[in-house]
């Protein structure tokens, strides 16, 4: 009887193989959609966007970090119209980013390249860096 557990237990240790399948059930997790991990490094001109795409288990009772894959990561083109009067030729500008106050673009070779200012700063469009809150 005891043997048999011992024998039961050895099957199921290989069974689980090192990228988290099991001979008897195949992969424990799968890949869903890729997420964007940043926004598009440019408003205008051409930029790129970093994604990442984690494994996520079936099961979580069956799922071991250990045998959870590491992340993958790409970046695709995003932004891709021209700049035109965004960024016209030749000039180079300062712009306010949208939504986020750490966040500024700036105008050069006909790109609008992101920006962050450090923590605790914000970009002040009057002044043309980052700065604290109280000054902008």
């Amino acid at each position: 009887m005891l043997l048999s557990y011992v024998a039961l237990m050895v099957m199921l240790a290989i069974a689980v193989n090192g990228n988290g399948q099991n001979q008897w059930m195949g992969p424990r997790y799968y890949w869903p959609d890729w997420e964007n991990e940043e926004e598009c490094s440019v408003l205008c001109g051409s930029g790129l966007r970093p994604q990442i795409q984690r494994a996520t288990c079936y099961k979580r009772l069956t799922c071991y970090p250990e045998y959870m894959p590491s992340p993958h990561r790409r970046n695709v083109t995003c932004n891709t119209q021209p700049c035109g009067d965004t960024c016209p030729p030749g000039v180079d500008q300062f712009l306010p980013h949208p939504t986020n106050t750490h966040r500024f673009y700036q105008c050069a070779f006909e790109r609008a390249v992101l920006h962050h200012c450090p923590a605790p700063l914000v970009w002040g469009q009057d002044l043309g860096r980052c700065a604290w809150t109280w000054e902008v």
